[in-house]
């Protein structure tokens, strides 16, 4: 999951990231070669290109489905929360009065 695509300013996504690892690589062999002709960088650079691709909707919806505040529900429930408390309140009070005369 990149930065970039969560709303960071400035963020960088793999594909930069990876070409600025490759770019500072001493020349040389990268590794074992896979069959196809394939070094083991250009497998991991293929592979983070096709996951970030996949998990791309995934993220979107989890950005998405953020709490942006309270709903309406919350507020009638909040204060269905306090009367309640103010009811209880008064049933104790009248108790105790009933009690004391």
């Amino acid at each position: 999951m990149s930065a970039a695509e969560l709303g960071a300013p400035g963020a960088d996504s793999v594909e930069t990231v990876a070409a600025s690892l490759e770019a500072e690589a001493a020349p040389g062999p990268e590794g074992p070669t896979v069959p196809g002709g394939l070094s083991a960088g250009d497998v991991e650079a293929i592979v983070a290109r096709q996951l970030e691709a996949k998990l791309r909707p995934l993220t979107r919806m989890m950005v998405a489905s953020q709490d942006k505040g309270p709903t309406a529900s919350d507020i009638f429930g909040g204060l269905g929360y306090i009367l309640g408390l103010v009811g209880l309140g008064a049933y104790v009070r009248y108790r105790r009065e009933s009690r004391a005369s």
